[in-house]
């Protein structure tokens, strides 16, 4: 569904569209967001910070003239730390110094803060602990009432 393998069978719309989805840019493009179950090799960037983490994917929509508005950036990230309770010491603390639960809550206010229509999650509390968890369960919940698609991969109930 993420256009990362071409469909064997079957339609995938969205909002009443088909969609044809190539590859994973087109499922950006029609506001699909996808977290692996792997956030250390498919998700994080260890050796940068929880800001550049954190913005990434709205990295086209804070740059003009191929200059990041590092004010725009700033407020960004402050809102979705604040909004998600991230634990950092900064938005400059390095990613992989956070918990895996932190970490967790990075990936998806990468997309969050897109305006994602369709969030894919695949074991989005694997590797997390108890506290963290049921955060981010409670979160996937709020956003799924607030209306946003979700769709998730789950070995275990919420």
């Amino acid at each position: 569904m993420f256009g990362a393998e071409p469909l064997e069978d079957g339609t995938v719309k969205l909002e009443g569209s088909l969609l044809s989805l190539r590859d994973p840019h087109d499922a950006i493009a029609a506001g699909i967001a996808f977290l692996s179950e792997d956030r250390k090799a498919d998700g994080i960037i260890p050796e940068l910070s929880v800001r550049e983490n954190l913005t990434l994917a709205a990295l086209p929509n804070l740059t003009q003239w191929g200059i990041v508005s590092r004010k725009q950036q700033n407020e960004l990230v402050e809102r979705f730390m604040q909004r998600l309770d991230i634990k950092a010491a900064s938005a400059e603390q390095k990613i992989h110094e956070l918990s895996g639960g932190n970490q967790q809550k990075v990936l998806l206010a990468r997309w969050l803060c897109k305006n994602t229509k369709l969030l894919l999650l695949d074991e989005p509390t694997r590797g997390i602990d108890v506290g963290a968890k049921r955060e981010i369960q409670q979160l996937i919940a709020e956003l799924a009432e607030q209306g946003l698609g979700v769709l998730m991969i789950s070995s275990c109930s919420l």
